[in-house]
């Protein structure tokens, strides 16, 4: 039991200096030996556990977006109307649980490749709404998807800037806004054709 520890607690130190590294020098630029350096381990304890930084990275981000797709998933189905800012406040408080993750992982230039996951995550969840099948039926399959993308891509970027800026911003007014743009948008959306 005590090995397991000490292999978590490796683990952690390693992370915990790539996401440091992260935050000063951007994705483009971290080294193995930066890591191994800053988390004070050896190459081959490096090693005995990630690849190389790509894999690092990918283990980092994924332990996030794991926990946020199972919060994606809704048990009742979604109406378009009626329960897309319920849902909208639902996710936006899971991702809230990460707010400190989040800040780091989407600090400064280094946000693109998180934004991206999240994204898809955002839009393979709505995907399956009982929303899109009503979107569908109005107006098509490629409206459908065009309107997914568009609210996944409102979410994520409203939400990594209320990140950004939460020590100005209460949690109540981003969602607040966020809700207003993608619900009024959809609504007009839906009606007006």
């Amino acid at each position: 039991m005590k090995e397991r520890r000490d292999v978590t607690r490796t683990k952690k130190a390693i992370e915990n200096a790539y996401i440091e590294l992260l935050i000063r020098k951007g994705y483009e630029r971290i080294t193995v030996n930066e890591v191994i350096d800053l988390a004070d381990v050896s190459r081959g304890t490096f090693y005995a556990h990630y690849r190389d930084i790509p894999d690092l990275e990918e283990k980092v981000e994924g332990k996030v977006v794991d926990v946020l797709r199972e919060a994606c998933v809704v048990n009742n189905p979604l109406t378009l109307e009626e329960d897309t800012r319920k849902y909208l406040e639902y996710i936006f408080d899971k991702f809230c649980l990460f707010r400190d993750d989040f800040k780091k992982l989407l600090s400064g230039d280094n946000n693109s490749k998180m934004f991206v996951k999240i994204k898809k995550l955002l839009v393979e969840s709505l995907s399956q709404s009982e929303g899109r099948k009503m979107v569908i039926e109005k107006l098509g399959e490629e409206s459908a998807d065009l309107i997914i993308e568009s609210m996944a891509g409102a979410f994520v970027e409203a939400f990594g800037y209320w990140v950004r800026h939460d020590d100005v911003l209460t949690k109540e007014y981003a969602l607040r806004v966020i809700g207003d743009l993608i619900c009024g948008g959809l609504e007009q959306a839906v009606h007006s054709k």
